[in-house]
């Protein structure tokens, strides 16, 4: 084969048990942002369809939770606590989710930074001798796939709590 006939691959292909958790990361967040769209519809009384007008002038989830947050907050009841309490979690992780789908991966090692591996290179991080620049890839796509599987449970038992009761008695249905 020659060289012209070669794809752009990803090293993380060397390593299938990554690459497919990396792709479960991608899949929670898909469904985490399908929640984040409920919600801003339920709380703006709006349709998804005006939701997604909407939720498209923000870049990123990262400011698509934020901005849930601050209408929350601006609407708050005490009820609203654990809700608020949520949205701060997943904000906090659109950073790690960030590092996983935009960070650049290499295999390799630096003496004294990190072991020889898969990593992240956090490319907020600008100074090239940026401690903590290099995120190990594995420990981080795993702990971050448990995290966000958290926080999205949570995030679902809230927005959909009065249709959880709901599916509980079955005496309620109406279909």
């Amino acid at each position: 084969m020659s060289q012209d006939n070669k794809l752009l691959g990803s090293i993380f292909e060397e390593d299938k048990e990554l690459l497919t958790d990396i792709g479960r990361v991608v899949a929670v967040w898909g469904s985490v942002h399908e929640l984040l769209r409920s919600l801003a519809a339920i709380r703006l009384g709006v349709s998804p369809d005006n939701t997604d007008i909407l939720l498209k002038s923000f870049n990123g989830e990262g400011a698509k939770v934020e901005f849930l947050i601050w209408l929350i907050s601006m609407q708050k009841s005490v009820e609203d606590d654990p809700l608020l309490q949520c949205l701060g979690i997943l904000s906090d992780l659109t950073k790690e989710r960030n590092i996983i789908i935009h960070g650049g991966p290499i295999k390799g090692s630096k003496k004294g930074e990190y072991e020889w591996g898969y990593h992240f290179v956090d490319y907020r991080k600008y100074k090239p001798d940026a401690k903590g620049r290099f995120k190990e890839a594995k420990t981080l796509v795993a702990q971050h796939l448990h995290k966000i599987r958290s926080a999205g449970s949570s995030l679902w038992n809230i927005v959909f709590e009065d249709e959880i009761k709901l599916l509980d008695d079955p005496d309620k249905w109406n279909f």
